[in-house]
């Protein structure tokens, strides 16, 4: 019997083809349609099409037959409806270009992935930007689990990367990606920034919202928002004009929206660098008042600093011992936070006028202040507290303008001064509300003068809770909105909103603050006056 024959030598070629089987079952290829000419041809027209701004869906019948449609006239033409043609592609064309393809991934295959990646390590990842969990590069681990490697090596072949420049019309580096995966659960996000699941709907959150720029090339509203689709791929060309967030997610099965991120480099050796250097221009100032100029403090106008002091700070504050202690925590700490800071009978009054009182909200400005890659949040009218009304109305409004009168006062610096030993003169002011979704960003656009920062908290004061009216509480784990100083990746301070409570934290310029995002599950707002204190 020749060798080749033998039961070993049988039994070694059936295992080298069973091998070989399992080898091409795990490399992933495109779906035929998507590598039909006469697709690419379609997807590649609409999606470089500067002039269309609207939303085009691609349907084929598997038979190399391919036909585009808008997506707006769905409804009135029997394409969407016919069971012989499924739609395989779309493409959004504003505000910006995003391409979109469906059922790329076989089933199970995907379903297998999905298994593999929950067997990672995901880690919390939560900054002035997101709240969401996140895996390691998946490229380092991705020899260690099956489909994790072929859903790597499948993203870097050189079939899919020049499928993507042929959709695109980029030209791609080849052999470079980060990848890795995030899971969003109730309450996770991605905020404004340029840079899967079933049975979803809009109230479920967890949209990719695209945004809208106005004329300072600032992100503006979101006026686009795609739900999840499992199963599906969507890419855009990032920059500038690129301004796009991941929803808060809002469901309450504890269902997370799932998802394999993938970021490949533009090859841009060939494009023109002065014009792609006014490409990435930005103007952030402008409309924006990102960050006001200090001003000049002012006496308040009584006849000497304490009568001003005894008029509003609790008294246990303006012991002489009570501020050497305090001076002394600052001195040690470079912060220090004051409860029950006002008297009160003051802050009550506060209250009711800005937070609870009937019409408590024409008090506030009803659109917030922008743009939303930096800023999101509420800010007192002036013009409402001039404006005149009935006698017992006015007064609570000259009131609220005494209170903030007196926080940028000449009297209350000096009060600063004998706690801090810092030579104040000047100081930028700001009367802020945080809703749900309102938050700030760090930004390397927006340098913060240096100097001390005092922040009053405030709250509405009661709510019901089993038929009893209890004070209200902030929950800063369930709903955040605490402010946070930083120094690179390391976190120096937090503060949590709380009733009549002044903070004082001195900033150096390599310290950033920002408040983090308030969830949707707040029950009510948070409201500051929001200062900083410079020579």
């Amino acid at each position: 019997m020749p060798d080749d024959l033998q039961p070993s030598s049988k039994k070694q070629r059936i295992d080298a083809v069973g091998r070989k089987n399992r080898a091409s079952a795990d490399r992933l290829r495109l779906p035929g349609f998507f590598m039909n000419e006469s697709f690419k041809q379609l997807f590649r027209s609409a999606f470089l099409d500067k002039e269309d701004f609207g939303e085009k869906s691609i349907y084929t019948d598997y038979m190399d037959k391919f036909f585009v449609q808008e997506s707006e006239n769905t409804d009135n033409v029997s394409m969407s409806e016919n069971h012989t043609m499924k739609k395989i592609s779309s493409i959004i064309g504003s505000p910006f270009r995003v391409g979109m393809l469906t059922n790329i991934f076989p089933m199970n295959w995907l379903l297998e992935l999905k298994h593999e990646l929950s067997l990672l390590e995901w880690k919390h990842r939560s900054n002035d930007l997101y709240d969401f969990y996140q895996t390691d590069d998946l490229t380092l681990v991705s020899s260690k689990y099956k489909r994790i490697a072929s859903l790597h090596n499948f993203l870097i072949d050189d079939t899919f990367v020049s499928f993507l420049e042929e959709l695109s019309g980029t030209k791609l580096i080849r052999g470079r990606i980060d990848m890795a995966a995030q899971q969003y659960k109730k309450g996770g996000y991605l905020l404004c920034h340029d840079d899967a699941v079933t049975d979803w709907n809009l109230q479920d959150g967890g949209c990719l919202g695209l945004f809208t720029k106005d004329e300072n090339g600032q992100p503006k509203a979101v006026v686009k928002e795609n739900l999840p689709v499992f199963n599906s791929v969507a890419f855009f060309i990032t920059g500038e004009s690129s301004f796009h967030e991941v929803q808060e997610v809002l469901r309450d099965d504890g269902t997370p929206r799932w998802s394999v991120t993938g970021w490949f480099y533009e090859d841009i050796q060939d494009l023109d660098s002065d014009d792609n250097s006014k490409e990435n221009e930005v103007e952030l100032s402008g409309k924006y008042n990102l960050c006001p100029e200090p001003t000049e403090l002012k006496s308040y106008g009584e006849n000497d600093q304490m009568s001003v002091l005894e008029k509003y700070i609790s008294q246990d504050y303006l012991k002489k011992e009570n501020k050497e202690k305090l001076s002394e925590i600052f001195l040690e700490n470079s912060s220090v936070e004051m409860k029950e800071f006002l008297k009160e009978e003051v802050y009550n009054k506060l209250v009711e006028r800005l937070c609870e009182n009937e019409g408590w909200e024409e008090s506030w400005n009803e659109d917030p202040e922008l743009p939303p890659n930096i800023k999101r949040y509420y800010t007192l009218n002036p013009q409402k507290l001039q404006e005149p009304g009935s006698e017992e109305n006015d007064r609570d409004l000259g009131f609220v303008s005494d209170i903030a009168k007196f926080f940028e006062s000449a009297e209350f610096s000096e009060y600063l001064k004998e706690i801090t030993n810092l030579n104040i003169s000047k100081a930028i002011k700001e009367v802020r509300m945080f809703t749900p979704k309102c938050y700030t960003m760090m930004h390397d656009k927006v340098i913060e003068p240096e100097g001390l920062d005092v922040v009053f908290n405030f709250m509405r004061k009661s709510s019901v809770s089993n038929n009893n009216l209890e004070r209200t509480k902030w929950d800063s784990k369930k709903w955040h909105g605490t402010t946070h100083y930083v120094e690179d990746e390391d976190e120096l301070l937090t503060i949590d909103p709380d009733h009549n409570t002044l903070s004082l934290a001195y900033r150096t310029k390599e310290t950033k603050k920002f408040v983090k995002y308030v969830k949707s599950s707040a029950e009510f707002a948070r409201c500051e006056v929001s200062m900083t204190f410079v020579e």
